[in-house]
């Protein structure tokens, strides 16, 4: 089985296995939980609004709309590479909780994509 994307940011993997029923439960798999995608094809990022210590936030223009409406939000782009594993955790428990919670004083997560 061979997974490959068409990003330039995307790596192409190659996984082996001797039951066809195990590769077709991997894809199965694959295909429910993988959101990776060239971002670009969902949102248009425009320009940089601000950069901390591991992240950039930019502006982007959601490209799922309708003609005539917009919908603006804020991409947060983290560098995973200049993480520790520690923090890469924290950062997996941040979106975790994130996600989760719905409040109108706090920022909604839409999306989050793994480019890396």
């Amino acid at each position: 089985m061979r997974i490959y994307h068409d990003s330039e940011y995307f790596k192409e993997r190659t996984y082996y296995h001797r039951s066809n029923d195990t590769i077709e439960k991997w894809l199965k798999q694959l295909r429910l939980h993988a959101q990776f995608f060239d971002i670009s094809k969902k949102y248009e990022r425009l320009n940089m609004l601000g950069r901390g210590k591991f992240s950039t936030v930019y502006l982007c223009q959601s490209q799922d709309m309708s003609p005539g409406e917009e919908e603006f939000l804020a991409m947060k782009l983290i560098d995973k590479k200049s993480l520790s594993r520690k923090e890469r955790e924290f950062l997996r428990d941040e979106i975790q909780i994130i996600r989760s919670i719905c409040h109108p004083n706090v920022v909604e997560m839409r999306d989050a994509f793994e480019t890396h």
